[in-house]
């Protein structure tokens, strides 16, 4: 028999999902209308020693490279600011989207990279208490640091 799929596998899927434009899921400002941002939310049952998991691109098109960043509201508290500079993240994919300026592969790389980190959150085992993810501020400031850098 083959074992169900992981939350991983359902999160991946529904990354791609959001990111198929030409299902007319995803907005790119081409029919008049552009996001403000894309989630993905990983509810786990009640009974579940799992916290649950929700994912945000920070940005109006999810095709243009921006990963999704694991927040949870449980680390709300931890966090000062009250915005976490998403406002500053979006307005910066918004002027490269505008301008339609490229990303290079090292900045692709490290933006790929943090979403693997946030996706592989799904995979950790909560039982070995192990918890090494950054905080959704952090995870923002490393992709506004990457975008600005030339």
């Amino acid at each position: 028999m083959q074992s169900p799929p992981t939350p991983r596998y359902w999160v991946d899927a529904m990354a791609n999902i959001l990111r198929d434009e030409s299902s007319g899921i995803c907005f790119r400002d081409r029919h008049g209308f552009c996001s403000t941002g894309s989630q993905i939310s990983w509810l786990v049952p009640s009974k579940s020693n799992q916290e649950d998991c929700h994912f945000f691109t920070g940005a109006s098109d999810p095709l243009c490279g921006t990963p999704y960043k694991l927040f949870q509201f449980s680390n709300q508290v931890k966090e000062q600011q009250t915005d976490h500079d998403t406002t500053v993240l979006w307005n910066i994919w918004r002027k490269r989207a505008l301008e339609r300026k490229k990303m290079n592969s090292s900045q692709r790389d490290a933006l790929l990279s943090i979403e693997e980190e946030a996706f592989s959150y799904l995979e950790y085992n909560k039982e070995n208490n192990v918890d090494h993810h950054s905080t959704f501020s952090e995870v923002v400031q490393r992709e506004i640091f990457q975008l600005l850098k030339e």
